[in-house]
């Protein structure tokens, strides 16, 4: 089959979703977060760099980056701890309905 023929390019993937970031789509920023934040897509570990992307995704408006930044500025990570800005953010994320973020503010 043709399909068996078409081996998949990794990294023109990762290419297309830091293009995708870069022109501001907010699920490319979230991938791109988890990513630095994981080690992911052939990306090393960098909280900070983490952080710029969530912060990036969830002014766009994706609820899965605003509850992860919260996580974020709750635990310290890459930034002061500030518990305000994380109740802000899971606020935010949970008034869209999404679950996870309505379970984490009880």
């Amino acid at each position: 089959m043709l399909r068996d023929l078409i081996q998949p390019d990794y990294k023109v993937g990762v290419k297309y979703i830091l293009k995708a970031a870069e022109l501001g789509n907010a699920d490319a920023l979230d991938r791109m977060a988890r990513a630095y934040q994981f080690g992911e897509l052939e990306q090393t570990v960098d909280l900070t760099e983490s952080f710029r992307y969530y912060e990036k995704a969830a002014e766009r408006g994706q609820v899965q980056s605003m509850l992860s930044l919260s996580k974020m500025y709750l635990d310290g990570q890459a930034v002061d701890s500030n518990e305000a800005l994380a109740f802000k953010w899971c606020e935010r994320s949970a008034v869209t309905g999404f679950d996870h973020a309505e379970f984490a503010l009880g």
